[in-house]
């Protein structure tokens, strides 16, 4: 697999999930550095999406904790959330289906 991009919509995410980590002491250091390179749009190699992809299927069951969303008091796992690109990055993280190709007959 080659080296992805993390997306614009990715990197508003970050930048969030920094300011709120900084705001509320929350995340760990290298946390914050995975988020700061995301925001910068810097290529990630495979196993880093793969720890992305597993990530958010582990973290799922925390959206619908309280604090999920609250600028004021936002939920650790929010917070997190953001730091590895929000939503955005749950979906470009997945792996992507092949289109199957059309063999005329």
């Amino acid at each position: 697999m080659k080296r992805k991009k993390p997306t614009p919509q990715m990197s508003v995410a970050a930048h969030k999930g920094i300011a709120l980590a900084l705001q509320h002491r929350m995340g760990t250091e290298r946390a914050i550095r995975r988020a700061r390179a995301i925001e910068s749009r810097e290529l990630m190699d495979a196993e880093e999406v793969e720890r992305m992809r597993s990530f958010f299927a582990n973290y799922q069951p925390a959206k619908t904790g309280a604090g999920w969303g609250d600028l004021a008091s936002p939920c650790p796992a929010w917070v997190v959330w953001l730091l590895w690109g929000g939503d955005a990055a749950e979906v470009w993280s997945k792996p992507r289906k092949r289109k199957a190709k059309h063999v005329k007959p």
